[in-house]
């Protein structure tokens, strides 16, 4: 059931060599699938800003290039978390929100993308969009 979820895409590029170097320096070996997880999640969701918080000029959407430019909206990063956690076998989806832009429907609407990670026989679902005033996406197991 979960194979597909470990499956490199063009988009999820975990045989990039860049990947499998942020991979290596992220997961030294002894870590277990928890704590790999939730290093990933607290890398990406930490260390690559999202795309509208730092005005990049730039939109990256392979999970190797969000890694190399270091920026990415909320599908991109979604894209290198997989990326991360497929190259380590830890399968790893993706989930989708249909949000309004403001308080009400005045602002119009956009598609947010966040992930699903099969973890200890259970999907949980982690949103390493980036912290920011008013957005507090914290790891959790539940």
């Amino acid at each position: 059931m979960t194979q597909k979820f470990l499956q490199a895409t063009d988009i999820i590029d975990f045989h990039h060599l860049a990947i499998q170097n942020k991979a290596q320096q992220l997961f030294p070996t002894g870590m277990n699938d928890v704590e790999k997880t939730r290093t990933a999640f607290e890398f990406v969701r930490d260390e690559v800003p999202h795309t509208f918080d730092c005005n990049a000029q730039m939109i990256t959407a392979k999970a190797s290039d969000v890694l190399i430019h270091q920026t990415g909206i909320c599908h991109a990063k979604a894209n290198l978390l997989a990326a991360l956690l497929r190259s380590q076998e830890i399968p790893t989806g993706f989930c989708f929100q249909h949000i309004t832009l403001a308080d009400d429907d005045s602002l119009g609407y956009c598609v947010h993308a966040y992930n699903a990670v099969f973890i200890e026989k259970n999907w949980i679902r982690l949103d390493a969009r980036g912290n920011k005033p008013g957005v507090n996406a914290q790891f959790s197991l539940s």
